[in-house]
C-alpha cells in the first residue's frame, strides 16, 4: 500500500546431496566475518556469518540437525551468541544463546 514490505521470516533453504543434508539460514551477503564450528570428527559442520557490527546474520550447516531452527530463531530475535559459544560443538542448538540470555 505504498510502503515497504515488512519481512516476516528469516530466509532459508535446504538441499540433500550425496548423503548429506545442507541448510542455509539468513543472508550471507551481509556477512563480513565468518565463524566455523567443527563436528566431533574435526570436520566443518556450521559456518556462521556475522555482519560488520558482529551481529549474527547467516549460517550454513552440513547435517546440522536442529541447528538451522535455532539459528533462524536467533537471527529473527536479533540475538548473537558469543564467538566462543558459536565455535563450541558441545553447545547444542537448544542451548545456543541461552547462557547470556538468562
Amino acid at each position: 500500500m505504498g510502503g515497504e514490505a515488512r519481512k516476516h521470516s528469516v530466509p532459508w533453504f535446504w538441499s540433500d546431496r550425496h548423503d548429506s543434508h545442507i541448510e542455509a539460514v539468513g543472508d550471507f551477503s551481509q556477512a563480513a566475518r565468518h565463524v566455523s564450528r567443527l563436528n566431533r570428527r574435526g570436520q566443518l559442520q556450521v559456518l556462521f556469518g556475522l555482519n560488520d557490527a558482529g551481529k549474527l546474520v547467516a549460517a550454513s550447516m552440513i547435517d546440522g540437525g536442529q541447528m538451522s531452527k535455532a539459528v533462524k530463531r536467533l537471527i529473527a530475535r536479533g540475538y548473537t551468541p558469543s564467538i566462543e559459544e558459536l565455535q563450541d560443538s558441545s553447545v547444542g542448538p537448544r542451548d545456543l544463546g541461552r547462557q547470556e540470555q538468562s
